[in-house]
């Protein structure tokens, strides 16, 4: 089993660029706990846990006092409470999170910026609302994310394809059925043995988190019940099996040498942690993204050329695209030859700009494509996109593009025309 080895609160250098690497290729899988959601009452902020369990608490009759939570007011002990009111927990949390998902139900910019890295298309969340689906839709777009849960003594809900969006709920959704999702920590030792068995595990799924790294982030549940779910997930996993995991809730001493000895990486700070991911990563990849697609463009063109280039991120293709971030000078030139050289996929945008007879850097670009087309013999590396009506039979166009096509970026057919395109890329030999 091959995990991170990190004993201390920080992630060190060597550290870090293992885990970005490993998200770059698409190997970690995060698992997203309740700790990014607070409920706006009378404008303070309130954690979204403590407010299901003021609710409950109201519900039954029952003053709420600090450290009171839903998973003590779910117990037996309080069932003799819910049967005096004709109700139950599973029932009233379900109604709680109906009322404040229309919009008291805040989401963090912290989760927001987490989930905007294009590597993570399969998310787990432990919550049993459809919080961490919401955020992924804001990334990805309405109707573009799938929707899982696991169902209690059932593995009806499996992935299908790794390549579509997909928030799936380890621990059931919420709804009205008794016990159909984890409140209680009578819930969460069922589900958790669901888990581990054979007969009820998501076949599918389990064998992809074998192996892959998990990335545990915003998980608040008893210290017991991590060590138990950790050990378990251990002791099911093939010798070649990865496990690699960051913890960051409010961990006991105890645990913390618990999660050491399982050689696993601890970060204390959720987000201040998901603050430094992001902006490491979109540094790593623009180092990475280069041997992917190249964007060449002209600067009155940025606008149409940047929804490009996003399109093609969402899809799941690096893209090498400047944001004139680099200074001019002999530097400046080099490097964009370089990546041009390295890059997978030459793409011009085509527009009514680039008929412009004088002196543009996009023609040096398009000038270098067309000899690595000449060093490479062949001509599938350079994919034109037509952003207007532009005349592709200008002699601007021609001395370059000549018998090649040419795909529309329109609203209509953009994103179904790049798809093509990367269809088409992925199947070079680089």
């Amino acid at each position: 089993m091959k995990l991170f080895i990190q004993k201390t609160t920080k992630l060190n250098e060597r550290g870090w660029t293992l885990l970005l690497t490993e998200i770059q290729k698409g190997n970690v899988i995060p698992i997203v706990g309740d700790k990014f959601f607070t409920v706006n009452v009378a404008g303070e902020e309130i954690p979204l846990k403590k407010y299901i369990a003021m609710e409950l608490a109201k519900s039954v009759g029952v003053d709420y006092e600090e450290g009171l939570d839903a998973t003590q007011l779910a117990s037996k002990f309080f069932e003799p409470y819910w049967d005096a009111i004709d109700s139950d927990p599973y029932y009233e949390t379900t109604q709680i999170l109906k009322r404040i998902e229309a919009g008291e139900l805040k989401i963090s910019e912290t989760l927001k910026k987490f989930l905007s890295i294009d590597k993570f298309k399969l998310v787990l969340t432990t919550s049993f609302g459809n919080a961490v689906f919401h955020a992924m839709e804001d990334v990805w777009g309405k109707g573009k994310v799938k929707n899982l849960h696991y169902e209690h003594n059932s593995c009806k809900q499996d992935i299908e394809d790794e390549s579509i969006p997909t928030c799936y709920q380890m621990f059931g959704k919420a709804n009205v059925c008794p016990n159909s999702f984890v409140l209680s920590d009578d819930n969460l030792l069922e589900f958790i043995g669901d888990w581990m068995s054979e007969s009820y595990r998501p076949k599918k799924l389990f064998n992809l988190l074998r192996d892959k790294y998990l990335l545990v982030i915003g998980c608040s549940y008893p210290d017991w019940l991590f060590r138990f779910f950790l050990h378990s997930m251990k002791s099911v996993a093939r010798p070649s099996s990865k496990m690699g995991l960051i913890a960051d809730s409010k961990l006991d001493a105890e645990l913390v040498g618990f999660l050491s000895r399982m050689r696993t990486n601890i970060h204390d700070d959720a987000d201040a942690f998901v603050d430094e991911l992001v902006e490491r990563y979109k540094q790593f990849a623009l180092g990475e993204e280069k041997k992917e697609v190249f964007i060449s463009y002209a600067s009155e063109d940025y606008d149409v050329a940047n929804r490009v280039a996003e399109t093609f991120r969402r899809l799941g293709m690096g893209v090498w695209f400047d944001k004139v971030s680099l200074e001019p000078g002999d530097e400046y030139v080099q490097k964009i030859k370089k990546n041009i050289e390295e890059c997978r996929a030459f793409v011009p945008i085509l527009s009514q700009n680039v008929l412009d007879r004088g002196r543009r850097f996009y023609k040096r670009e398009w000038t270098w494509a067309k000899e690595e087309v000449e060093w490479r013999g062949n001509n599938r590396f350079i994919f034109p996109i037509r952003v207007d009506d532009v005349n592709l039979g200008d002699d601007a166009i021609l001395g370059f593009f000549d018998n090649l096509h040419t795909v529309d970026f329109s609203e209509e057919m953009g994103e179904a025309n790049i798809k093509k395109i990367i269809r088409e890329v992925r199947s070079l030999s680089v």
